[in-house]
């Protein structure tokens, strides 16, 4: 929270957009990612048909430490200096079908997160939230509960 209010107040979004990063990388949206294949593919040694049905999972490429060390840390550094790797990072599917939604998700969470950590200081209650599924999307169990304390001073 400190690093993200002096970047924030210098001007920086960085480390905000480091923060969002890793939130999804932790936390997905979408639950999987399925595609039918349109002509035959070879995956892993194993040569696909056309018309064979692939999924793969965000959580489960999101906690790769080939492609995240550490992957049950919340580390927003890991996303500084960098773009996510589209094959390595897709809390909104990837590809032509990514969510459309997504820019428009990465907008408001920019501002919402942006605003509330300049009013507030925010942290999760002590209970962690659990997710569930809502159509394809992962959704807060009890609606995204956490604790705002108002900063004095605060803009």
């Amino acid at each position: 929270m400190d690093r993200l209010r002096r970047d924030m107040a210098a001007g920086r979004t960085d480390y905000l957009h480091a923060v969002i990063h890793e939130t999804l990388r932790a936390r997905a949206p979408v639950v999987d990612v399925v595609r039918m294949l349109t002509e035959p593919t070879e995956l892993c040694g194993y040569l696909l048909p056309a018309r064979t049905i692939v999924m793969t999972s965000p959580l489960l490429v999101h906690r790769r430490p080939d492609f995240y060390p550490d992957p049950q840390a919340f580390k927003p550094e890991r996303f500084l200096g960098s773009r996510p790797d589209p094959l390595q990072f897709i809390p909104f599917g990837g590809g032509v079908r990514r969510c459309l939604g997504a820019a428009l998700a990465n907008l408001e969470m920019e501002v919402i997160v942006g605003h509330l950590v300049r009013r507030f200081d925010v942290r999760a209650p002590s209970k962690l939230e659990r997710g569930k599924l809502m159509g394809t999307t992962m959704v807060p169990n009890r609606g995204a509960v956490v604790v705002l304390e108002e900063r004095r001073g605060a803009l």
